[in-house]
């Protein structure tokens, strides 16, 4: 049984005072979450703040995993608005990064229909041979795909292996698992949503992609390795601390602010600091977050 494979973290992007990519804390950040057990790493993600790092802060990102790190499998998210720009940006990492794969998130500003969507990720899976994953958020791109955009995109490109859904409705998560178990059984459908995380197992899903798992990575690989084995009363168990833990979002931030904030309060090597114009947690919340996660130390 792969387990590794199904606990992907989406990784934070540490940053100095002046927004530059603090390459101490992240490479003591990635070498902590490997310590853990995590060997899948999706850096350049939502969690990362993929949305303010150029393509040659990316591959810097990359390679620091690759230099530090043994057995590892890296899937960066490529951020971009149109066909021609994300093919150079993945043109670019081919050319000076080894990586398993990319994570491709749906184009935004303009609300694509599904021909628009099949044309954007045919051209992309045209042009590499490397694994891509479609990344659905329709909180941030307001673009939700129809499920028989990926069973269509499967049906033509074998390296098209799967999605993350970051979207809290079970009905949209089981119609895209029930059209894929019949269409592609080996499509890997992945989650980032936490409380959708072992109902997307118990649905045939496949794994987590979970901002939180900056923060506590072991709960994720035990609950997952429990339902995996057959373990099912102490995988509920597990998902039950994990559904407290992510109380943690309930503080009136952004996600990724709110994850950094946590890995600085609980002294994790990470501090608060983000890319304008996203604000960082203000220090009233320090009490909270410790409220929340400082009982989850077995998990760090």
């Amino acid at each position: 049984m792969d387990i590794p494979s199904r606990v992907m973290i989406p990784l934070v992007t540490p940053f100095d005072r002046d927004f530059n990519i603090d390459v101490n804390a992240f490479n003591q950040h990635v070498e902590r979450l490997y310590k853990a057990g995590i060997r899948y790493f999706f850096p350049s993600s939502s969690t990362g703040e993929l949305d303010r790092l150029d393509i040659e802060e990316v591959a810097l990102l990359v390679n620091l995993i690759n230099d530090s790190l043994d057995d590892v499998h890296i899937y960066p998210g490529i951020f971009s608005q149109g066909v021609l720009d994300a093919i150079s940006k993945i043109d670019y990492i081919e050319e000076c990064c080894e990586v398993d794969g990319f994570i491709v998130p749906t184009p935004s500003y303009f609300k694509y229909d599904f021909e628009s969507l099949y044309m954007f990720y045919s051209d992309i899976l045209s042009s590499t041979d490397k694994q891509i994953l479609i990344y659905v958020i329709p909180s941030n791109t307001g673009v939700l795909p129809d499920p028989r955009l990926y069973q269509r995109l499967s049906e033509s490109y074998e390296n098209l292996v799967g999605v993350k859904i970051t979207y809290n409705d079970i009905t949209y998560l089981e119609r895209v698992l029930s059209l894929m178990g019949r269409s592609n059984p080996g499509f890997r459908v992945y989650v980032g949503s936490d409380l959708l995380s072992l109902p997307n197992l118990i649905l045939g899903g496949y794994g987590v992609i979970p901002g939180l798992g900056n923060v506590i990575p072991r709960l994720y690989i035990e609950m997952v390795s429990s339902y995996v084995e057959g373990r099912l009363e102490e995988a509920v168990k597990l998902y039950r601390r994990l559904a407290i833990a992510s109380h943690v979002f309930d503080i009136p931030y952004m996600f990724p602010a709110i994850v950094k904030y946590a890995l600085e309060v609980l002294e994790l090597g990470v501090r608060r600091y983000v890319r304008p114009p996203m604000q960082e947690v203000i220090e009233k919340y320090r009490s909270d977050v410790l409220s929340i996660l400082r009982a989850y130390g077995e998990f760090f």
